[in-house]
């Protein structure tokens, strides 16, 4: 089977849409994806390699023909599960949300030192932010964003072999 990128993504507003040409066809995508697509391409500072190619719902499924969706639906968690890496597009960084993406390594880190049962007491002595930190404010934030209340994205990571 060819290798592949699957991207993970909030599909967004239906009437924000853009125009892209894709295998030298114009396509109208969502304006999320557009955002999605063009972080991932970017000529500057492209995340991921574009030796793959990437399978995206909106493009690779007809989405006026209801019928193929609803047969595209039933592999979609094969999809996922064989793509070489997952790419998950949270959404336009906003509200300082991106400071939560820098603080997640050190705060994981710190919190596998902690024990299980601890009291709250206690938590001070450990090498957390504190209380009113931005930090716990953009982790909010970051945790706010469309894609993490839908429940296809946690299929599409749970599944992933590996994930950007």
């Amino acid at each position: 089977a060819p290798s592949y990128y699957a991207l993970s993504y909030d599909w967004g507003a239906s009437h924000a849409t853009k125009r892209i040409l894709c295998n030298g066809r114009s396509l109208e995508i969502r304006a999320n994806l557009y955002k999605a697509l063009y972080k991932i391409y970017a000529p500057h500072d492209p995340p991921v390699s574009t030796r793959f190619p990437i399978w995206i719902d909106a493009i690779c499924i007809n989405q006026q023909d209801n019928e193929e969706k609803d047969h595209q639906v039933q592999h979609m968690g094969e999809i996922y599960r064989n793509a070489k890496l997952v790419v998950v597009w949270l959404g336009p960084s906003k509200d300082n949300s991106n400071l939560a993406m820098q603080s997640i390594p050190a705060l994981s880190r710190t919190m596998r030192t902690i024990p299980f049962e601890i009291p709250n007491t206690e938590l001070h002595s450990y090498d957390l932010p504190r209380e009113r930190n931005p930090i716990w404010l953009a982790l909010g934030y970051l945790f706010q964003r469309e894609w993490f209340r839908r429940l296809w994205t946690f299929q599409e990571v749970a599944l992933a072999k590996e994930i950007l």
